[in-house]
């Protein structure tokens, strides 16, 4: 079967784990979730990789996590270490059958990701904290700070989470302004309502240019009702690549639907994000 079904699967298995009452609050207790999937036990090291999921010879699990990496890395670690132990579970296979001392393939990596933020970042608490905040407000970078704090995760977590939370119409663009790496890596919300009006490429020259005059960007937007704009905001931000660390320049925007379900597209519900200083 191939691993797209297996993640969907993992991650609806993901959603039910979360949906218990216990875990109905944030931050989400990431360890009291290991402990409900079969973690025993767990390690903070010195170690080279963030983190490490492994089978005892009884059948004891174990997860250990770097010890200089931050709080909100290793989290996200113990998080990712679930996903796996959620995909085997859907393959029907073991830790020690499926050798997880190997290195897992880059696609499994990103599908353990995926995972990791349904279970620290639940689609029905992320709604919830939105409308708290006022569904048709204008939104900000202290937006994805305030919830970042909210579900104690790294700012890149959230802002990433953004474009999987159904029903969000989102975009991010991370511009790499040190040339290292692809140069302009660009996402849209999962099951996107709208598209570009114009090329990726465009919009990348045009969004780093106008950081000279200012941070608060339009993007022209093709929805199902025609042209519109998306309102977004830039931060200058340092991410972690297989080059190091690099400053890159994000730009990041999203509309919430209107109570019909129907998304505004004459500006009145489209979104004006802030620097988070």
């Amino acid at each position: 079967m191939p691993l797209r079904i297996h993640v969907q699967q993992a991650i609806e298995e993901a959603r039910a784990l979360v949906s218990q009452p216990r875990f109905l609050r944030a931050p989400v207790d990431v360890f009291a979730l290991a402990r409900e999937v079969g973690v025993a036990e767990f390690e903070r090291r010195e170690m080279s990789a963030d983190g490490y999921l492994g089978q005892r010879d009884d059948g004891t699990l174990v997860v250990r996590y770097r010890s200089a990496n931050s709080h909100h890395r290793n989290r996200f670690t113990v998080a990712h270490e679930i996903g796996h132990i959620l995909l085997c579970r859907i393959e029907g296979t073991s830790l020690a059958a499926r050798g997880r001392e190997r290195t897992s393939s880059p696609e499994e990596e990103t599908a353990a990701n995926r995972i990791a933020s349904e279970l620290l970042m639940p689609v029905r608490l992320v709604r919830g904290a939105l409308a708290a905040q006022g569904h048709a407000t204008t939104r900000r970078w202290g937006t994805i700070a305030a919830l970042r704090h909210y579900f104690d995760v790294s700012r890149t977590a959230m802002a990433i989470r953004m474009l999987e939370i159904p029903g969000l119409d989102a975009l991010l663009f991370r511009i790499n302004v040190e040339g290292r790496g692809s140069r302009f890596p660009f996402d849209l919300s999962e099951n996107a309502r709208f598209r570009l009006l114009r090329t990726e490429n465009y919009e990348t020259d045009r969004l780093w240019r106008e950081t000279r005059r200012s941070n608060r960007h339009r993007v022209p937007i093709n929805t199902d009702r025609g042209p519109a704009v998306m309102h977004c905001e830039g931060l200058m931000h340092s991410a972690k690549t297989r080059y190091g660390s690099v400053r890159q320049y994000w730009v990041i925007g999203w509309m919430s639907p209107e109570p019909t379900g129907q998304a505004s597209h004459n500006g009145a519900q489209q979104t004006t994000l802030y620097n988070d200083t």
